[in-house]
């Protein structure tokens, strides 16, 4: 599954791997298997509001997300 939404995807854009070494920007994310996601409306980033996941619970949740040497997301 990391391989299918990590990996591929630059494959398939033909980007090299993204290295994770210690001096090295970094673009990952860290998501917890275990916790729990609610879906609101609030949630949402997106401008479109159509989607079947409004006010549902869903499995996981992402913790954090790093973009270069950017702190996106911070749980």
């Amino acid at each position: 599954m990391v391989k299918r939404y990590s990996a591929e995807p630059r494959r398939l854009m033909g980007l090299p791997a993204a290295a994770i070494e210690v001096g090295q920007q970094a673009d990952c994310l860290l998501f917890d298997t275990e916790a729990e996601t609610t879906f609101t409306r609030e949630f949402m980033k997106s401008k479109s509001q159509n989607t079947p996941f409004i006010n549902q619970t869903l499995k996981g949740r992402v913790d954090l997300v790093i973009l270069g040497t950017e702190i996106l997301l911070e749980r």
